[in-house]
């Protein structure tokens, strides 16, 4: 295999990093001046002018018992995350809307002090975002800007210098960054919608170069709604995506599907979301994936029943496909049930069991792999701006690729506040 090696550019990455960090001190001073000029407005918001805000502060432990990821080699550590969560809406007119959400948060590690670095410094909440509305009779348009930095590296898999893979992540830096414009048509019994969007993933670390990318979409959606109960939908979307490097493929997709929802009962809800995708990859890339013109089915079959006053559950079936980190795509189809136990008025008690199964398309080293996995979390409600949650998550994953089949437990106790 022939390698080309990457040169870093350096003037992207300094950019990348500036613009975070402007977003981050932006963050900072305007709660700055929230809080030195309006403190008499504590309690559910705070408001600054016409602007209004509803600010929550999180502490968060983390116990890991499995932070690389690793079969071979697991790294134990006790992470802190203090954080805050931000919303606000400023209504410019009656018809002109700026909203924004942001949650931000900081990781220190106590054993593994390497991970207390600059990269890991802050996250952002992977539903941060700004959005602007504009209302014209019956048609709703609405920009949105989603922006998130997270350093999680499940299922991560890098590449070195000379172009070999390295399972063993603890952590995988990116920024991400998706600008979008929606353009929603309510003809009541009919809506429509249009948009136009860009996908840009800029990971900080040089072994995650490769997966540097910028996806282009635009999707057309219709949605009807034929009785109170019956819902039924279908959309066609064109995306191509580019990576800033030679080594992964490149590629272009259209795909189509339909939709529906169904409301048997108050108590019984069915929803469905199909789709029929096909795509063509270049053939230029380093990563040995000759699947040129892959065909994929994806499905998001789920059912929601209430079973009492205090107890709901659900069941979600789904097959989906996404870009890999050293495949042109990986299938997942995973199985799962959740529910929701409103134990007593002041505390509840909620979790799931998921299977799931992944594949790559190909590749020098493709891995296939099953997790099985739970999650039970108990919440305690304080008072109204109190709460606190205690949460276990384990997960097992069975991997062809040696050194990446473990299993991991997860403790985590979380506060929050809300001023």
């Amino acid at each position: 295999m022939q390698i080309i090696p990457y040169t870093p550019n350096n003037k992207l990455l300094s950019s990348t990093i500036a613009f975070i960090r402007l977003r981050c001190w932006a963050c900072v001073l305007l709660l700055f001046l929230l809080v030195s000029n309006d403190l008499s407005a504590q309690g559910a918001n705070f408001k600054f002018g016409a602007i209004k805000f509803d600010l929550k502060g999180v502490f968060e432990t983390v116990a890991d018992s499995n932070i690389t990821n690793s079969g071979t080699s697991p790294r134990r550590d006790i992470i802190f995350r203090p954080g805050l969560d931000m919303t606000g809406m400023w209504r410019l007119t009656e018809i002109n809307t700026l909203e924004w959400t942001f949650g931000i948060a900081y990781d220190r590690y106590l054993k593994n002090g390497d991970l207390n670095s600059g990269r890991n410094f802050i996250s952002l909440s992977p539903d941060s975002e700004v959005s602007f509305t504009i209302l014209i009779d019956n048609i709703t348009i609405e920009v949105i800007d989603k922006f998130s930095y997270d350093i999680d590296a499940t299922d991560a898999v890098a590449v070195n210098s000379s172009g070999g893979e390295d399972t063993s992540v603890s952590t995988f830096e990116r920024f991400t960054n998706e600008l979008a414009v929606n353009t929603n048509w309510n003809m009541n019994h009919l809506v429509m919608d249009l948009e136009l969007s860009q996908l840009d993933v800029k990971p900080r670390s040089e072994r995650f170069k490769h997966i540097e990318r910028t996806q282009r979409t635009a999707l057309l959606r219709g949605t009807m709604i034929l009785t109170r109960a019956f819902i039924v939908g279908a959309f066609v979307s064109f995306s191509t995506n580019e990576y800033a490097t030679n080594f992964q493929n490149g590629s272009s997709s259209i795909a189509m599907g339909p939709s529906f929802q169904y409301q048997y009962s108050p108590l019984l809800i069915f929803a469905f979301d199909g789709s029929y995708s096909v795509s063509s990859f270049d053939n230029n890339g380093n990563n040995q994936d000759t699947s040129s013109e892959p065909k994929s089915i994806g499905l998001n079959f789920r059912v929601k029943h209430r079973w009492s006053r205090s107890y709901n559950h659900a069941l979600a079936l789904s097959r989906s496909s996404s870009f890999g980190f050293v495949s042109n795509t990986t299938t997942t189809n995973r199985i799962a049930y959740l529910w929701t136990w409103k134990a007593f008025k002041w505390s509840d008690i909620d979790g799931d069991i998921a299977y799931s199964r992944k594949a790559d398309s190909g590749g020098a080293n493709p891995e296939k792999f099953d997790r099985y996995s739970g999650k039970v979390g108990i919440g305690y409600t304080i008072n109204k701006q109190t709460g606190m949650k205690l949460t276990y998550d384990y997960s097992k994953k069975n991997s062809n690729i040696e050194g990446r089949s473990f299993p991991r437990h997860r403790v985590s106790f979380r506060i929050d506040y809300d001023f």
